[in-house]
């Protein structure tokens, strides 16, 4: 008998475990579902605008809480060209097996990459969708990251824990990566000679 009431008290604990721990850090932690690098100029939702409904805008008071809470997330900025910041970020994003809701590369005339994604909790299974902006930035190029849950007002830090580990994984991407050939300056025309007509 005493066996079976160890057991029985293990699985018990272990069952409560988990939300004693979210318990836990909802009272350390702001309640805020919405976490960006860049408060003043959030990237936007604009494919996943629909899934968001009244969950777009990054609201004015999550600005204050999150520099609070996590001063230490502030904007990305690497020595890659735009081209291969974009490359780099959305090959981390593959690999995380995220769902891709709309991406667009810098091309000639647009100066700025984008691209969405959303991505799912890894015990509960909740959807939070991810927009990132990458602009060049001198030489290289800067990466901002919004990362927001779709439903209830408290992560748990879900969304900071994110937006830090994708910037971890694609400085990394980015450190390792080829450096990107130099564009060959194009041939000036030879002159073809004329023919003397005097002869």
């Amino acid at each position: 008998g005493v066996g079976r009431a160890t057991l029985g008290l293990f699985i018990g604990l272990t069952m409560l475990a988990y939300p004693a721990y979210l318990g836990y850090r909802a009272v350390k932690l702001p309640q805020i579902n919405d976490v960006t690098t860049d408060p003043a100029n959030p990237p936007r939702f604009d494919a996943l605008a629909r899934a968001r409904p009244g969950r777009v805008a990054y609201p004015a008071d999550a600005a204050v809480r999150q520099r609070t809470a996590y001063s230490d997330i502030a904007p990305l900025q690497l020595s890659v060209p735009l081209r291969t910041a974009y490359d780099v970020t959305l090959t981390v994003i593959t690999k995380r097996r995220w769902q891709i809701a709309d991406q667009r590369p810098p091309g000639a005339a647009r100066r700025e990459a984008n691209i969405e994604a959303t991505a799912r909790t890894p015990i509960m299974g909740f959807r939070d969708d991810v927009a990132i902006r990458i602009v060049p930035l001198g030489p290289g190029s800067r990466v901002d990251i919004r990362s927001a849950s779709r439903v209830g007002t408290q992560d748990f830090g879900a969304n900071a824990s994110r937006v830090r580990a994708l910037m971890e994984d694609i400085e990394e991407a980015a450190n390792n990566a080829p450096e990107p050939k130099p564009e060959p300056e194009p041939k000036a025309p030879v002159k073809k000679k004329q023919p003397d007509r005097r002869k």
